[in-house]
Formats: structure tokens, C-alpha cells, sequence
């Protein structure tokens, strides 16, 4: 076999293992890098046991060592794939043209991964959260304006509300909220948190509508420490199982590390702890303001069931095309809604 041929075949190998729909995409690292990743959520492959039950991947190990000098070490594979020479630039999800035409607006934009500068990653996601995106832009007011508060969680909802929904006035996650409250899976007294609530209005939403009294916030800003922690998702200022109740609204797509998030997640929850994630997704590319895009909530689900045993309670997806940044284009984009509770 040729290099050429070579290349064709280990290409081949790569693309049975890796299908794309099924994986969440990140601006920060390509598929190539993510490989090992993808094997232990997607197809359940640890170690080299694992790796003869997949016969792709036993045959991409024999044509990246044909003499078979190395363990079959899947943590070694992106370095291996590299070493060949094979050209694997088809595996990044870098959109150009979503970057080109969001460039222009910011003053600290930047296209470095944060293996670069998390300094210049963490300074353009506090812009974009704080939506002083450059010298002309007006920073958000501390309170969303969105009329009376318990309206708050249908005003930033994406998918349109279903006839349920509008009958019972509530949005989804509000029934959800009733339902578990109901059955004592959530207790007022007991602390719980929104990552990313960009308004202290979310805050007093969940204190005073949902009755969760000891709701606060974090976000890489504050307008109020007694509401809103300042701090840095990936390595949250809080103690190991301090709250029972986690709520992420469209702050997925931001991290830079999605399984040192999930992780952290996991740490500060209480066993039986509810995580809620509700996340427009699909875009199907990743750019410096977008770095994660989990594409549908299954793919989610798996990296916590990789750090955890958790009980599905919500995973599915609402297609909401020419909704948003979709609108007049044939893009698709999904609104994942994921409920999980840790066991």
C-alpha cells in the first residue's frame, strides 16, 4: 500500500469512528484531538481491552503501526495520526464566515484557543455577556426588561411555546420546576444556581417565582455579590455538593472546556441534584464566540454519564430553524433541553 492509499484507508478508519452529528464540536480542539474522547462516550472504548471490540479502530491502530511497536493506547492516537502525515484539517469546525462577519463588532476579539491565552478567551466571552461588545455598544442594565418577573423564564425561552404551555401560562422548565418540587426532588431551603444569568433579574426569578430562596448566580461579572458570584465556570468558587439544583441557560456553547464544565457541575452538586441545560445548538461549526456546540442534547448527555451516574429526566431537541440567527437562511438549529439528576 502507498502513502497515498495509506492515508485513504487511515481517513476511512477515522471517519467510521467519528461521526460527526454524534460529536460536540469545540473551537478550542478538532475531532483529531477529541478522538480519545469520542471513544470513551461514544463507543465505550477506556483502554486497549476495548479497543479489539471495534474492529475500525483495531484496524487504525494496524495502519498507523503496521509492526505493532506500540500498546494500543487510545490517548496516544491523535499524536499518531499526526505523526503519519495524513492530512486531518477536514476535522475542525472553524467557521470563517460566522468569524469574519462577528469580528468587526468587538474591540478585544480574538481568535486564539485557549490553550493560547485564557486571558483573551474569558475577556471576550465577559464582553459578549455583558453586551459592551466594543467603545459604542451600551452595556446590558443589571435587570432584564421583560415586563413582571414571573414572565422572566418565557422571555428568554427559544422555542415557541407549545399549547400546553400557553394555556398554563408557564414555560416548559416551569412545569418541570412544579412537577419535581412536587414530588420533593427540589426543597426551598436548600441552595441552588444559574451559570451565566447575565441579569440579577434570573436570579430573583428563581427566589421568588420558583421559591428556590437560596438561588444565586455566577457569571464572569457581577452587578450584585449577594446575588451574582464572579468567577470562571471551569473552576467554580464553591464547595463539593453545595447545591441541589444547577440551571444553565444557552451558557454551553460558551465554555472552552465542555468536559472540565461537566465536571465542575458534577463536583458542586449534592447527590440526587438536579442539572438543567438548555441550549440553542446545530450550528454544525464553532467560532471564538460560539466555541461548543453540543449539536443535539444526547451528545451532551453522554459526557455526563461519563463523570456520573445520572438519571435522564429531559433529552430532546426542538428544531427551530429560521428562528434567531437562522432567520431567511436554510441553516438548522436546535434548542436542546436536557434534565438530568445525579444519582
Amino acid at each position: 500500500m502507498n502513502t497515498s492509499e495509506n492515508h485513504a484507508a487511515i481517513l476511512a478508519c477515522i471517519d467510521s469512528i467519528v461521526l460527526r452529528k454524534n460529536c460536540v464540536l469545540s473551537y478550542d480542539r478538532d475531532l483529531i484531538d477529541l478522538l480519545p474522547d469520542i471513544l470513551i462516550e461514544n463507543h465505550g472504548v477506556t483502554d486497549a481491552g476495548g479497543v479489539v471490540r471495534l474492529p475500525e479502530l483495531m484496524r487504525l491502530f494496524d495502519l498507523l503501526d503496521p509492526e505493532s511497536q506500540q500498546e494500543r493506547d487510545i490517548l496516544a492516537l491523535p499524536q499518531m495520526i499526526a505523526a503519519c502525515g495524513v492530512d486531518t484539517s477536514g476535522y475542525s469546525s472553524h467557521s470563517a464566515a460566522r468569524m469574519s462577519k462577528a469580528a468587526t463588532d468587538f474591540d478585544h476579539w480574538s481568535e486564539k484557543s485557549v490553550t493560547d491565552s485564557v486571558d483573551a478567551v474569558i475577556s471576550l466571552q465577559k464582553d459578549l455577556g455583558m453586551g459592551a461588545h466594543n467603545v459604542r455598544s451600551t452595556r446590558y442594565n443589571a435587570h432584564r426588561q421583560a415586563g413582571e418577573l414571573r414572565r422572566y423564564l418565557r422571555s428568554v425561552t427559544t422555542a415557541p411555546a407549545t399549547l400546553i404551555e400557553r394555556v398554563l401560562r408557564r414555560s416548559f422548565w416551569e412545569i418541570k420546576l412544579r412537577g419535581w418540587f412536587f414530588r420533593g426532588m427540589l426543597r426551598p431551603e436548600l441552595p441552588s444556581l444559574s451559570i451565566g444569568p447575565r441579569w440579577v433579574t434570573e436570579i430573583e426569578f428563581f427566589r421568588k417565582i420558583v421559591g428556590l430562596h437560596k438561588h444565586i448566580g455566577l457569571d464572569l461579572f457581577t452587578d450584585d455579590a449577594e446575588m451574582v458570584v464572579a468567577g470562571d465556570m471551569h473552576q467554580m468558587p464553591f464547595d463539593d455538593g453545595h447545591f441541589q439544583f444547577v440551571f444553565l441557560k444557552n451558557v454551553v456553547d460558551k465554555s472552552y472546556e465542555i468536559r472540565k464544565l461537566v465536571q465542575e457541575v458534577i463536583r458542586v452538586m449534592r447527590p440526587g441534584g438536579i442539572v438543567v441545560i438548555d441550549q440553542i445548538c446545530g450550528y454544525g461549526s464553532t467560532t471564538p464566540l460560539t466555541r461548543t456546540d453540543i449539536q443535539q442534547a444526547r451528545n451532551l448527555a453522554r459526557i455526563f454519564a461519563r463523570y456520573a451516574t445520572v438519571r435522564e429526566l429531559v433529552c430532546e431537541d426542538v428544531d427551530i430553524s429560521g428562528i434567531g440567527d437562522s432567520a431567511g437562511t436554510n441553516e438548522t438549529r436546535l434548542n436542546a433541553r436536557l434534565a438530568l439528576r445525579l444519582q
